[in-house]
């Protein structure tokens, strides 16, 4: 079960600057990038590459100031998995269907043919 979490823009700001966007991006059930649009779309400047590298070794790289100045939503909502180190996922089923309404591709039935009879015929058309 998740739960949603309200942050503001300064609040995003500062996760963004003392964890990197990998780390909390699975904390929150999103991909990398979403994490970095979010941002993005939000105003909130990003560290560059190799900043996480530079504090590992000690370094302090200077973050840019907040910019206070913006236009949208103060606040953002994201979901947060109810018990740590537990991740939600989308449920998919086990198998998908093609429906019926839409012919299967002759190519894609003789290659299931040929893989589910162990026919290696294919390994000799150059397919390898």
């Amino acid at each position: 079960m998740s739960q949603t979490v309200t942050l503001t823009r300064e609040e995003l700001y500062t996760l963004v600057w003392a964890e990197p966007l990998s780390t909390l991006a699975k904390r929150y059930s999103l991909s990398d990038y979403a994490f970095r649009q979010l941002c993005i779309r939000l105003s909130i400047p990003i560290p560059r590459q190799g900043h996480w590298s530079k504090v590992r070794e000690g370094e302090r790289p200077d973050s840019p100031p907040f910019p206070p100045n913006y236009k949208g939503d103060a606040t953002v909502q994201l979901s947060a998995p109810g018990k740590p180190g537990t991740r939600t996922a989308t449920s998919l089923p086990a198998t998908t269907t093609r429906p019926k309404s839409i012919p299967e591709d002759p190519l894609i039935t003789a290659a299931r043919t040929q893989l589910k009879g162990n026919d290696k015929r294919w390994l000799d058309n150059g397919l390898t």
